[in-house]
């Protein structure tokens, strides 16, 4: 797993409302795909699966078309983090504070608690892995654990 991802290229950051206005034109103006993709410089296919998705949604529910690359998978929300954050933080001022070992039992037991899908790892150790505490005290910098 990599632990420090650095982009390298600036593809898929393309902004949604380019799409919009790109397939807005093609819808309302007639525009050609490519005519429109070279217009708003998106590239061709990007722009046609755009459009095909945004008439499929409009013919099913009228929903936004998602656009560009997806997060990764996260086990808590934001929400969910930063609760458990702040029982870390309190515990640490109340007492000697969290080992990591005892961190990483935490956040499984407040995954299972809470009804969260975990990984097989997680199971099989009663704990959060090793990536989730770095990419968690990463997240969390005012956080000190012992």
């Amino acid at each position: 797993m990599v632990r420090d991802y650095k982009r390298k290229t600036d593809r898929g950051n393309t902004p949604a409302e380019v799409f919009q206005s790109a397939a807005h034109a093609i819808t309302q103006e007639n525009l050609s795909i490519r005519n429109a993709a070279e217009r708003y410089n998106i590239n061709f296919m990007t722009l046609h699966r755009y459009v095909k998705r945004s008439r499929l949604q409009e013919n099913n529910d009228g929903g936004a078309t998602h656009v560009g690359y997806t997060s990764h998978r996260k086990i808590f929300t934001d929400n969910q983090e930063v609760e458990l954050a702040n029982y870390a933080a309190d515990s640490a001022k109340l007492y000697f504070g969290l080992t990591t070992k005892d961190l990483r039992q935490l956040a499984y037991q407040f995954a299972v608690t809470n009804g969260i899908p975990v990984n097989q790892v997680w199971k099989d150790n009663h704990m959060a892995s090793k990536d989730w505490l770095l990419g968690f005290l990463k997240r969390n910098k005012d956080l000190s654990i012992r």
